[in-house]
This record gives C-alpha cells, structure tokens and sequence, in this order.
C-alpha cells in the first residue's frame, strides 16, 4: 500500500498550493507527505467512500481540525452529495470551470464548512407547498443560491437562500436535498400522466388492447374527423363575407329603384290590405 501511495504523497503538496487558497493553510505545507495509517480515521465499510472522504481528510488536515468529527451520518451526506453532484454533472446543470480561489467552495462542497466566522442568524423552515422543486427565485423576486451550512445541526449541509435576504420581506430557504426530492416526485407524477395518457391511447373503448397497426386506423379516423370539422369552421367563417361581397357587388342604380319601389310597395299593401 506505500508503494502505491508513494506518487500521491510526492505530488500531493503541488496540487494543494495550486488548488487551496494561501488564507486558510493554517500550517505549512511540506515538500512531500509521509504515508502512515491513523488509526483514529473514521474506517467506512462502503469502498466507495475513498475519493471524497480522502478530500475532506485533507481539508481537515489543512484546516487543523480532529478527524474524529467524521461520522457514519456525515458520510452517508457526503456519499448523497457526491452522487447528486455527479447527477447534475451529466444532467447539464453544473457549470465547472478551471481552479481559482474559488477551490474552497469546490472542496467544501462535499461536506461540512469549517469555518472561524459566526454561523448565520437562524432561518424559518422553507414549506411553501406552491413552491415545490428547486426554487429559481425568491418570493421577493431576488435571485436565490446554494451555501453550505455551518449549524452544528445540519453541519455541511446545503440549501438555497436569497441573496437579497437581509432586506425586507419574505425570503426563501429550503434544503437543497429536499428541492431535489420534489423534482424527482415531479418527474415521476410526469411520467405516470405520460403513462395513463398512452395507456388511452391504445386502449379500445370496451378495454382492449389496440395493436399499432389498429392505432394508425384509429388516428386516421380522428385525423379524418378534425379535417371535415376544420372545413365546416372554415365555411361558416366564409359565409358573412360571402353576403357582404356579394351585396357589394349589386350595381349602385339598383340601389335607388328598391329605395323607391320599396316605400311604394309598403304604401300599397298597408292601403288594400
């Protein structure tokens, strides 16, 4: 095992003066680390734990703090995060760019925020039930990000804020692993109304199953349908227009003899009659 760490521990101290911010090194970085097991590590039995539990080691490390304030509940949060960020990764919702000083938040991602600063004023619970999936703005109508809670409650823990929080007003907060719960509940409610829609449309009226070649039948009878009630629609549209032109096109002179034959006719019959 100490062969195989041998290049990890030559190349470690380049990779963390090029990836961690100067101001919060709190001891100096050495030119190559020395390999050796610390019994007092947290041991996960899931394998699948190394590549982010090794990050936040080293971040615990860096910052001079215990190892011993990783627990299983910690790492079964980390090991969520880690897989959602992978998710929103192949989804598109990410957008990575090269290592600045913003490799803080990048390491921090995946687990508490140990951080010297006190932690923020507490926040009401975020229930809005009008409100449901991943908030892209707040109530108030400022826009909303995602920060890593720093309570001894919910250490690590990411939810969405309002960046205008401090003003007046309402303003959003609502755990980030909730928001995305009620996505995917959305995305599930999509797919069984997808599901019950196709289910009707190859279901026959007396509850058979309609064949492909059946369902072709039925939507050319439907198609038929729409296009004989498109051109009723259309002639009735036409028809006043049709009265109108063709009232336009009486010669002007007809006109004056039924302005005059008409008033006579009436005089006539309400004469003899």
């Amino acid at each position: 095992m100490d062969n195989m760490l041998k290049p990890l521990s030559v190349i470690l101290p380049s990779l963390i003066k090029d990836l961690v911010p100067q101001n919060i090194i709190e001891t100096p970085v050495p030119k190559e680390f020395v390999v050796d097991r610390m019994p007092e590590i947290f041991q996960s039995e899931d394998i699948g734990d190394s590549g982010p539990l090794s990050v936040k080691f080293i971040e615990l490390h860096l910052q001079a703090i215990s190892h011993d304030v990783i627990t299983e509940e910690m790492v079964a949060n980390i090991r969520l995060r880690f897989a959602v960020d992978i998710y929103e990764d192949l989804m598109g919702l990410h957008s990575y760019s090269q290592p600045s000083s913003s490799s803080q938040d990048s390491l921090r991602s995946y687990g508490p925020n140990y951080s010297s600063s006190p932690p923020p004023p507490p926040l009401s619970p975020y229930n809005n039930p009008d409100s449901l999936g991943i908030p892209k703005m707040c109530f108030c109508g400022g826009p909303v990000h995602l920060v890593n809670s720093i309570t001894e409650a919910d250490p690590g823990r990411r939810f969405y804020q309002c960046e205008m929080r401090h003003g007046p007003g309402r303003h959003i907060f609502k755990w980030w692993d909730e928001a995305l719960m009620d996505e995917i509940c959305a995305i599930r409610s999509s797919i069984r109304e997808q599901d019950e829609h196709l289910k009707y449309l190859i279901t026959a009226p007396n509850g058979d199953r309609i064949d492909p070649p059946s369902m072709w039948e039925r939507f050319e009878l439907f198609q038929e349908t729409i296009n004989a009630l498109e051109y009723n629609v259309g002639a009735l549209q036409r028809a006043p227009r049709n009265i109108v032109d063709l009232a336009r096109s009486f010669p002007h002179n007809l006109y004056i003899v039924l302005a005059i034959i008409v008033p006579i006719s009436a005089f006539l019959l309400g004469t003899y009659m």
